[in-house]
């Protein structure tokens, strides 16, 4: 699998993601991509460096009634992209959505 902009192999083929263009010309600006459900945007995966750790890591961030809200980082994108496409179906499903939406 490629992380460029894909079907998701491992999941729903509705669940998608697209590799933005860089939002400057910085060299350090990480890839950030686009998590779209049937063609609906709900959430993004950017790619995080931790000090000089050898692995890449990726934040989910996902977009509640217009809300971005960070979940925690992994080193599996597909499993980020799907705490993202979680995080946007059941926003009780995350302690970080659960705690930005005030439910707990």
């Amino acid at each position: 699998m490629s992380v460029a902009g894909c079907t998701l192999s491992r999941m729903d083929p509705l669940l998608t993601t697209h590799l933005l263009a860089p939002a400057s010309r910085r060299r350090l600006e990480r890839p950030r991509w686009e998590v779209r459900y049937d063609g609906r945007l709900i959430g993004w995966v950017q790619e995080r460096r931790l000090g000089r750790a050898a692995s890449t890591f990726y934040e989910g961030i996902v977009r509640i009634d217009g809300q971005a809200i960070s979940l925690e980082l992994s080193i599996d994108f597909e499993e980020r992209c799907q705490k993202v496409f979680d995080a946007w179906r059941d926003p009780s499903s995350s302690p970080h959505t659960r705690r930005w939406l005030r439910l707990e």
